[in-house]
């Protein structure tokens, strides 16, 4: 499945300040499954509900979209997780379109600079198969974490 988003419509990338806090779901780790391709372990990703403050950036990259908090912590970061109805081997037709609420956010020239080995939760697996936190969505193959 391809996901896009109404940040923009441009093929650059394109940066943003928060300007008024708003929820936002960013990947804090991964998921082991029951699920193999050929010997391989499909992994899923393991989402935790926050809220994006005054000041955090959102980029929008040709490498996904990342929430930069103020304290210099990148998370991959998704408007709302779809709950997922079939299995990962089962096709799934078209795209889905993650609205972000833009009026929470101001357009920036630049945004502060991170490589991908600073993206949080993008290491080897961060939790079991049943010992994640969180509620299954779909096969397993995402959960999310809701904080209070």
């Amino acid at each position: 499945m391809q996901y896009r988003n109404n940040l923009t419509s441009e093929w650059a990338n394109a940066y943003f300040r928060v300007v008024t806090a708003f929820p936002v779901y960013v990947r804090v780790g991964s998921v082991e499954s029951n699920s193999y391709y050929g010997n391989s372990m499909i992994i899923g990703s393991v989402y935790e509900h926050r809220l994006a403050e005054p000041g955090d950036e959102v980029h929008d990259t040709h490498g996904g979209v990342f929430l930069v908090t103020k304290a210099g912590k990148v998370y991959e970061a998704r408007s709302s997780v779809a709950l997922l109805e079939k299995g990962a081997f089962e096709k799934t037709y078209g795209s889905c379109e993650e609205e972000w609420d833009v009026s929470k956010l101001t357009r920036i020239a630049k945004g502060r600079a991170f490589s991908g080995d600073d993206v949080e939760g993008r290491k080897t697996p961060t939790h079991k198969l049943g010992d994640a936190p969180g509620v299954p969505i779909g096969h397993g193959v995402h959960r999310v974490i809701e904080l209070v």
